[in-house]
């Protein structure tokens, strides 16, 4: 199960990954938009539009357009770096549970190391007994042979 949600955070880390990216590259461009619109929009424009409007028509709708896209690509970058900040914390928060997810597996690794070794060691105990058990009996059944041979010696003389 933890393996399940350690993939699954991976994958929301992945696609959150992509938005921030697109969304980082998206306030670029509406930045650079915004500045462009600015500074270097107003001189052509002001220039061919005065001459097919007028000057006052010509120099409104130029000022206007000028910061409209200006207003526009602000618009546009703020709201973009603020969709990458979620998605950021997205990662952050992803990249947080995919630590505990973790942190938890190795817990469990930990728990069942101790248990295998625990019960290796009653596993040893155990047949250090039996064979105790086993080695006292030989040594009983020795001692009484030797006992009885003696008996046998002694009536036998």
């Amino acid at each position: 199960m933890n393996n399940k949600e350690y993939q699954q955070q991976k994958k929301v880390q992945k696609k959150s990954l992509k938005k921030y990216r697109r969304h980082i590259i998206k306030a670029a461009i509406f930045g650079g938009i915004a500045i462009a619109s600015a500074f270097l929009f107003p001189t052509g424009l002001v220039g061919v539009l005065k001459g097919l409007l007028g000057d006052y028509i010509g120099g409104s709708v130029a000022f206007f357009t000028q910061w409209g896209l200006a207003g526009a690509g602000i618009i546009g970058a703020t709201s973009n770096v603020i969709k990458a900040n979620v998605e950021r914390n997205k990662i952050e928060k992803s990249q947080d549970e995919e630590e505990d997810i973790v942190d938890c597996i190795i817990n469990e690794n930990d728990n069942l190391e101790r248990k295998v070794n625990n019960l290796e060691k009653q596993k040893d105990k155990t047949i250090n007994k039996d064979n105790t058990k086993s080695n006292d009996r030989v040594v009983k059944i020795d001692n009484s042979l030797e006992y009885e041979e003696e008996n046998q010696k002694k009536y036998t003389k």
